[in-house]
């Protein structure tokens, strides 16, 4: 039976005055362990950047309703995340391993 391992992607979210939004958080493993060089990105823009040797991502970029955040590791599925800041200031999300 194989096990199935997940990424956790905590996310923030915070108002800045020029219309764009701060999306922040971090991609740790199952165990609590940092997640480096996860992609994290706005789907369908140029908006996106990976997280840090401690799992940490902050992307600034501009957001509505429609907006959906992916992340993204080597060999685990996309994960999707539509993003609503007014209903979920902060959310936790999980990735799964693929099934090979």
């Amino acid at each position: 039976m194989k096990k199935i391992i997940g990424l956790f992607v905590f996310i923030s979210f915070s108002i800045q005055i020029i219309s764009q939004t701060i999306i922040s958080g971090k991609v740790i493993d199952r165990n609590g362990d940092a997640v480096a060089g996860a992609n994290v990105y706005l789907k369908d823009t140029y908006f996106g950047t990976s997280s840090d040797s401690s799992g940490n991502f902050s992307l600034n970029a501009e957001i509505n309703e429609a907006s959906v955040l992916v992340v993204s590791f080597i060999g685990y599925q996309n994960y999707e995340i539509k993003l609503n800041p007014q209903a979920f200031p902060k959310t936790k999300n999980s990735l799964k391993r693929k099934h090979k």
